[in-house]
């Protein structure tokens, strides 16, 4: 894909830490089903904490949709190194003309966070700070 866009600028692509989670955070729902269906395909629900920075980071994943707190739905997969990858569908983001390299060079180097609307597991990546 070209990197720039006339209309919505420099086009990012977007790594977050969130779309990388343990094995270990998996609740028993998820578990069961990956023993049941090796190289299989999940609907998820990662369940999201807030830190200290008011940072949120996966908490744990379930096959099952949460009661309440915040979420993201995605779909998972094993890769059989002791972690699940997540797709959420926030792998892309717009950024002005021109700002994207300096963006990118800075999440390489994990000097950026993205800001999230989240709603019912539903998210929109609304803006990416860097330091």
């Amino acid at each position: 894909m070209d990197p720039t866009d006339a209309f919505r600028g420099d086009y990012i692509q977007v790594n977050l830490e969130a779309e990388t989670v343990p094995e270990s955070r998996l609740d028993r729902s998820a578990i069961e089903y990956f023993a049941r269906h090796k190289g299989g395909e999940l609907t998820v629900y990662a369940l999201l904490k807030k830190d200290e920075a008011g940072i949120c980071h996966v908490k744990t994943v379930s096959a099952e949709k949460p009661r309440g707190g915040i979420y993201l739905k995605g779909k998972a997969w094993e890769d059989g190194d002791q972690k699940v990858y997540i797709d959420y569908h926030l792998d892309k983001f717009f950024v002005p003309q021109h700002a994207g390299k300096e963006i990118e060079q800075a999440a390489t180097k994990g000097r950026a966070v993205a800001v999230v609307k989240i709603y019912r597991g539903r998210a929109v990546i609304t803006n990416l700070v860097t330091e």
